[in-house]
Parts: structure tokens; C-alpha cells; sequence
């Protein structure tokens, strides 16, 4: 999760996200879209998994505050209501403001990373329903993951220098057509296909047409994060794949001691996979986030109830 944060901050996601969002009642949105998407790209699962994720991981917010889950027992769902309506207003927001997030990532990368916008690849791909399908979204079709049954949504990515900088979603979404070297071509294929592999948006279970397209958008931003470390391994001469370097990430644990003089934190030594990719995202040396306890509540725990 340090990685993610780190890669967020750097790529000014929050600020981003920050500016471009319309107020929700005083919660820190930049957070809320962070948890999202960071769970998309490390633990990719339903919003109601969340509260697992939260539990199982050291999620922080911006200054080091950890971000708890909101149990609450209600038949299958194991999630607090008021938490898991967060997670709905947070992917609602996310979508009103995409076209203007979409617009300044691609300005915030365009100079740093060098984007080449003349010359630009769409790629395709499909994603298929389980349960109710939202009307009018999707339809049956050729099936590019092997569920010719279900009804299908196709979702186009704009790649500019390998970054994903727009996402389109649309039933009857045709391929756009980009000359480019041979070479290059087989480039972005491979490397979105591997990220795609990687953030696993399959199968999709929201029954409405914005839900769909949010999800649809948090796992553009998770592919934005997942190409920001490629480039980071890249730049630091690792050939790691991006779903090895997350791999390497896992063993990495937070421990946290109760003791007779108070609370102390330590951090499991990483594999030495796992210290070449922490170098390459610049965190070194590693200390454990913010402190235990004594701690005033950031503004999406105190939204949560937490």
C-alpha cells in the first residue's frame, strides 16, 4: 500500500481528484477515491470486499492515519450500510468528474513523462455481467474472455506513450484505427494486456449504467498506477513483471505491539524483490506510516463512523 500511495501522490492523483470533485459533506474525497483505486490495483474485488481488504491491510490516508473497516452483519453482507454507501458516492462522484480528472492527468503527464500525442492506440476489450444486467448497456456478442452467454460491454483504452490517458465504455464501441510502427504496436499490446491481466474488472455486478461506467473508470485509474510503476521498474533497470512486483509487495506487514509503556510499529524486512521495488519508487529507507493511537480521526473515518 506504501507503493500505491507513493505512485498516487506522485502522479498528484489527490490533488486531482481534490479539485475536480463537487464537495460530499465535509469527507476527504481524495482518500475515498485513493481506497478505491488501490484496492482495484493490489486486492481487485467487490466494493462489499472492501471491508475485508481494509481489515487484512494497513490502508492510510494522506498524513499516515490508518482507514478501518465498518463491520455490520446483514445476511451475506458483512460491510456497515453507512460505510458501503461511501464507497457508492465515491464511484458516483468519481464518474461526474472523469472527463475533467481524465483531462488533467493527461496535462500533469504530458510534459514530465513526455507523452507523444501524435500518435495514439486504442485498445479493446470485453467485460461480461453476472446477476441483473443494466439495461441498454450491454448486449450479447463476441466474448473476449470465454462467456459467450453472458451479455457483454465493450471498454476502449486511449494509450499515449503506453499510459492509459481515457476510457470509453459503449455497447456498440468500434475499434479505432492508429498507424504506427509494427514494433510499437506489439509494444502497448503486450503491456496492456499484461495490466489488464493483472486488475482483473471480471466480471462486473453493479445493476446500474453509472455504477458500471465508475467501476469501469476506478480500474482506468488502477491501470494509470500499474503503468506508473512499470515505468518506475523500468527506469530503475528491473524487467519485473508488474504482476511479480505486486507479488513482492505481499509479504510486506505491519506489525503492531501492544507494550506495558505503550504501542510500537515494525515492519516485516521486504525479499529482496521486494526492496528493488521499493527503491524504485523512492521509498527507502522503510519506516512504518503515521503512529498508533493518541491520533485525532481523518475526515473519511470520521464519515465512516469509525
Amino acid at each position: 500500500m506504501l507503493v500505491a500511495r507513493r505512485l498516487w501522490d506522485q502522479l498528484g492523483l489527490g490533488e486531482i481528484v481534490t479539485r475536480r470533485w463537487r464537495p460530499l459533506g465535509g469527507l476527504d474525497v481524495a482518500d475515498a477515491a485513493f481506497v478505491l483505486t488501490a484496492h482495484r490495483l493490489v486486492h481487485p474485488g467487490s466494493e462489499h470486499a472492501l471491508a475485508w481488504w481494509l481489515g487484512e491491510s494497513f490502508v492510510a490516508d494522506a498524513v499516515g492515519r490508518r482507514i478501518r473497516p465498518q463491520r455490520e452483519r446483514r445476511g451475506r453482507v458483512q460491510v456497515g450500510h453507512r460505510q458501503l454507501r461511501l464507497w457508492y458516492q465515491t464511484l458516483d462522484r468519481l464518474l461526474e468528474a472523469k472527463a475533467a480528472i481524465e483531462q488533467d492527468l493527461y496535462l500533469r503527464l504530458r510534459d514530465p513523462f513526455g507523452l507523444q500525442v501524435d500518435l495514439v492506440f486504442c485498445d479493446l476489450t470485453s467485460t461480461y455481467f453476472e446477476g441483473r444486467r443494466p439495461a441498454g448497456l450491454a448486449r450479447h456478442g463476441h466474448s473476449r474472455d470465454g462467456h459467450p452467454r453472458d451479455r457483454q460491454v465493450l471498454v476502449g483504452v486511449v494509450m499515449a506513450s503506453a499510459w492509459p490517458i481515457a476510457s470509453y465504455i459503449d455497447p456498440h464501441l468500434e475499434p479505432l484505427q492508429a498507424l504506427s510502427a509494427y514494433k510499437d504496436l506489439q509494444t502497448v499490446e503486450r503491456g496492456f494486456r499484461a495490466l489488464k491481466d493483472v486488475l482483473a474488472v471480471r466480471p462486473i455486478y453493479h445493476q446500474t449504467p453509472q455504477r458500471v461506467q465508475a467501476h469501469l473508470f476506478v480500474a482506468h485509474l488502477a491501470l494509470v498506477l500499474g503503468t506508473a510503476l512499470q515505468k518506475a521498474l523500468q527506469r530503475a533497470g528491473l524487467t519485473l513483471a508488474l504482476e511479480t512486483a505486486l507479488e513482492a509487495l505481499r509479504p510486506i506487514r505491519l506489525v503492531e505491539l501492544e507494550l506495558p509503556r505503550g504501542s510500537a510499529r515494525f515492519i516485516t524486512r521486504p525479499t529482496p524483490h521486494g526492496q528493488a521495488v521499493l527503491r524504485a519508487v523512492g521509498i527507502q529507507p522503510l519506516r512504518p506510516p503515521g503512529q498508533p493511537g493518541g491520533k485525532p480521526k481523518s475526515a473519511v473515518q470520521a464519515h465512516q463512523g469509525v
